[in-house]
């Protein structure tokens, strides 16, 4: 008697169960590691009983969103808060890098717009990508 077909949900289900322990595993081998602290007093001697606590500031992946909102006429209600909360969430911006919005009239490109928040996004760490220049 044939095997009968697997379902196409299940299936997919399956690949991506697949696709989820193959990332885990790619995670703790390229993304993790050990750390060996030694805490010791001013004299060289080591430190004893004390309580420490590790807050991580910064890192390597990139996790972003649009920042589209900085960038138009129509600004964010509460600007400030919109900065506060995406420089809490995210260290990666996706700027709005549109051909007509960057050149309206054509050999005058309009490159100045971005700039404030290309600058506010340096001075926070933030890096930038276009989004994108052409979309076919």
């Amino acid at each position: 008697m044939p095997t009968p077909p697997v379902p196409a949900v299940l299936a997919h289900a399956n690949e991506w169960e697949s696709l989820r322990l193959k990332a885990d595993e790619t995670v703790t081998r390229h993304r993790k590691g050990e750390a060996r602290l030694r805490f010791v007093t001013t004299d060289g001697r080591p430190a004893k009983g004390l309580e420490v606590e590790i807050t991580q500031k910064t890192q390597d992946f990139l996790f972003g969103n649009l920042i589209f909102d900085l960038v138009w006429n129509d600004p964010p209600y509460r600007p400030d808060l919109f900065k506060q909360r995406f420089l809490e969430l995210f260290n990666f911006a996706i700027f709005p890098f549109y051909w007509p919005f960057y050149e309206k009239t054509p050999g005058q490109t309009e490159w100045q717009r971005l700039m404030p928040v290309l600058e506010w996004c340096r001075a926070n760490a933030v890096t930038p990508k276009g989004h994108p220049l052409v979309w076919p």
